[in-house]
C-alpha cells in the first residue's frame, strides 16, 4: 500500500474514488474529480485480462488489443490532458490483498467521506460495508437486476436484448450487484458501434451517472435505494467468458445485430430521474 499522510487532507472530504489505473477508469476518476471538487482518489492495480480469469489464444487477444485500442482512442487525450490536476488529486494505491485490510479502513475512516464512489475493484468484506452503510455507490456495467456479474453489456448482445446495454449506480450490499438501485441509464448508440464503442459510451456515462448521485446525496443528504427483485434477470460468472463466447459476440455483430435492434429497439423498466 502506497498511500500519501490522510493528515494532509482535511477530513469529511465530499467524495473518495477507488478504481483501477486502466485509462478508462483514470477518465473516470477525473470527470467526478473535475465536477466535485473536495474530492479524492486512491487507485487499485490490476491486470483486467487476468481479472476476468480468461485462456489467452488469439481470440481473445484480438478482443482486448481491440477494447484497449478503442479506450485509448476514447480517453487518453483527456486523461494526459489533466495528468497534474490528477495526480494532485491521488492519494496513492492499493493492492487487491490490502483493500480490506484493517490500516485501510482507518485511512479512509480518517477521511470520512460522504461517499465512496467504486468502479472496477475488489469485492469488499463485510466490515467495510458495514462501515460505510448507504455511503458505497458502485458502478456495475450492465443495467441489474436483468444482467447481473460478468460481462454484463456482452451478453444481452448474445441474447439478442440489446435494450438491456447500459449502466447502473448501485448501493453496495453483501451480494453480487444486488444492491439498491440509485440511478441507471442507456448509452445512445448507433449501428456502426461494435462492443468496444459501446464499452466506451458506457464508461462516460457510468462516469455521469455518478455525478448526477453524488450531487444528489450533497444537496439532499440521501438517494434513492430501490429494491431489486433479482428474479427478473440472469446471473453471468467468470467462467461463461470465454472463447466460445467471444466467438458467438461477434459473429452476431458481424451479422448486424446492433442495426436490426435500432431498426426496432425496445424500452426497459429502469430507475432513471
Amino acid at each position: 500500500m502506497n498511500i500519501r499522510k490522510t493528515s494532509e487532507i482535511s477530513s469529511d472530504v465530499d467524495s473518495l474514488i477507488i478504481t483501477s489505473t486502466t485509462v478508462r477508469h483514470k477518465f473516470f476518476a477525473l470527470k467526478i474529480l473535475k465536477s466535485i471538487p473536495n474530492s479524492f482518489v486512491i487507485f487499485e492495480p490490476r491486470d483486467r485480462i487476468d481479472y476476468y480469469k480468461v485462456k489467452i489464444d488469439d481470440i481473445m487477444s484480438d478482443h482486448f488489443e481491440g477494447l484497449f485500442k478503442e479506450e485509448e482512442f476514447f480517453f487518453q487525450e483527456e486523461v494526459k490532458k489533466n495528468e497534474n490536476f490528477l495526480e494532485s488529486k491521488t492519494l496513492g494505491y492499493v493492492d487487491k490483498d490490502e483493500i480490506n485490510s484493517t490500516l485501510f479502513l482507518d485511512i479512509i475512516s480518517r477521511l470520512n467521506p460522504k461517499c465512496i464512489a467504486l468502479y472496477s475493484v475488489s469485492i469488499l468484506r463485510d466490515e467495510i460495508i458495514s462501515k460505510f452503510s448507504k455511503r458505497l455507490f458502485n458502478v456495475h456495467a450492465g443495467l441489474s437486476p436483468y444482467y447481473r456479474g460478468t460481462a454484463t453489456n456482452i451478453w444481452p448482445i448474445i441474447n439478442n436484448e440489446l435494450e438491456f446495454i447500459g449502466m447502473t449506480i448501485h448501493h453496495i450490499d453483501k451480494g453480487i450487484d444486488s444492491g439498491g438501485l440509485i440511478i441507471q441509464d442507456r448509452p445512445v448508440i448507433s449501428e456502426f458501434d461494435n462492443t468496444h464503442t459501446m464499452a466506451c459510451k458506457n464508461t462516460i456515462l457510468s462516469a455521469d451517472l455518478m455525478i448526477k448521485a453524488l450531487n444528489r446525496l450533497l444537496e439532499t443528504g440521501s438517494v434513492p435505494d430501490v429494491k431489486q427483485d433479482l428474479s427478473l434477470g440472469r446471473q453471468y460468472f467468470f467462467k461463461d467468458f470465454d472463447v466460445n463466447t467471444v466467438k458467438k459476440l461477434y459473429k452476431l455483430l458481424g451479422q448486424g445485430i446492433v442495426k436490426q435492434y435500432l431498426s426496432s429497439p425496445k424500452e426497459v423498466d429502469i430507475v432513471v430521474w
